[in-house]
């Protein structure tokens, strides 16, 4: 196969080996590109379930951050006059901004 060069990507060296008539009847061969295939989606689910998890846990912490201030607003902390120096404290030592 002298058309794959270091510039060809794994899909097209990949088109390139399905389209070739030794690779579709080396059954070995197949075997190897199914079982990659699979890892290759097992890899790409991983990813999904991870910035499901990351997106979660992001959507968390914005959740509490709002129930913080307006925790802060009922105690009449936060107002529009108050200054970030004397909120700053309060916001930086809740746990649930972490």
């Amino acid at each position: 196969m002298t058309n794959i060069t270091f510039k060809t990507t794994w899909s097209e060296a990949q088109q390139m080996l399905i389209d070739n008539p030794t690779f579709a009847e080396d059954t070995d061969l197949l075997i190897f590109a199914e079982h990659i295939k699979q890892l290759e989606e097992e890899e790409e689910e991983e990813r999904e379930r991870q910035k499901k998890r990351i997106k979660r846990q992001q959507r968390k912490c914005r959740d509490n951050y709002i129930a913080l201030l307006d925790e802060l607003h009922e105690q009449g902390k936060l107002t529009s006059m108050s200054l970030w120096v004397e909120l700053y404290p309060m916001i930086s030592a809740d746990i649930r901004c972490v």
